[in-house]
This record gives structure tokens, C-alpha cells and sequence, in this order.
């Protein structure tokens, strides 16, 4: 899976970012954000959400890696990733991706950009036994740090 996505971390984005995304299919495909030095859409795996199983976030060198299980409603770390793993006790339906960058960008006074930092949000949303709505969401900075959110 990694030579998918080393072709070429750089893409066509402007913005330096520290994590890509990779997109795990039911069908067994996969779509790396950065393809062959091209860039491809959140769009696209937005328009197969309801095809999606899994869904990685990892820096260049694969030592943070964050693997959002969508068929358990797990989230997993470490730089070797896998659907595989335990099951959950308790009941998940309707488990669904949340992804989004968050963009800083820190200005001097006379409007020059001094700093631009980018976070990023992972985790899943479900609904209980119940049918109440729950989320697991981990914010993750620029090094891999990352806190858990409710």
C-alpha cells in the first residue's frame, strides 16, 4: 500500500501538509490523495462515502499513522495499519467518516504572513443501541501529537 502513495507526496496543493489521507474501499480499491504528483479531490471519496471501509492518515514517513476503521467504529495508531483487529462491545450503526482540515494563518501587523498551521481533525460518528449520535474525533497537529475530542 505504501507505493501508492510515495509516488509523490508534494502534489499540486500549495500548502506544505504534514499528513495525507488514503481511502479504503468495499470493493478493495484505494485512492491516496496524492497520485503520481496529482492531487486528488476529498470530492471524490465524499461521492463513495457509503462505499468507504477505511480511512488513513499518515505523515511521509509512515511514523504516524491513524486508521479510522469504518465497518467497527475504531480508531487505530501506530505505523502498521489494518482493518484487522478486535471487535467492539459495544453496538455501532450508521458509522460515518469525519475529516477536516483546520487553516491558521498568523499575520504581522503591516498584513504579511508569518506562519501558516494546518490541524487536522479524524474520527467517526455513529449511533448507538439507543439511536443517539456519538462521536470519536482526535485533533492532530503538524508533528502527530494528537488530543481527544468529544
Amino acid at each position: 500500500m505504501n507505493s501508492i502513495i510515495n509516488n509523490n507526496l508534494e502534489g499540486n496543493n500549495s500548502m506544505k501538509l504534514s499528513f495525507h489521507w488514503l481511502a479504503i474501499f468495499n470493493d478493495g480499491t484505494m485512492l491516496a490523495q496524492i497520485e503520481n504528483g496529482v492531487e486528488n479531490r476529498f470530492q471524490i471519496v465524499k461521492d463513495r462515502f457509503d462505499d468507504l471501509v477505511g480511512f488513513i492518515l499518515h505523515n511521509k514517513d509512515y511514523s504516524s499513522v491513524c486508521v479510522v476503521d469504518l465497518l467497527k467504529g475504531q480508531l487505530k495508531f501506530g505505523p502498521m495499519y489494518s482493518l484487522e483487529g478486535e471487535e467492539t462491545k459495544e453496538v455501532k450503526k450508521n458509522i460515518r467518516l469525519i475529516y477536516f482540515r483546520r487553516n491558521q494563518i498568523i499575520l504581522s501587523q503591516n498584513g504579511a504572513q508569518m506562519d501558516h498551521i494546518i490541524e487536522y481533525h479524524l474520527g467517526f460518528q455513529y449511533q448507538d443501541e439507543e439511536g443517539k449520535n456519538k462521536q470519536t474525533v482526535i485533533k492532530i497537529d503538524s508533528k502527530g501529537y494528537w488530543i481527544l475530542e468529544n
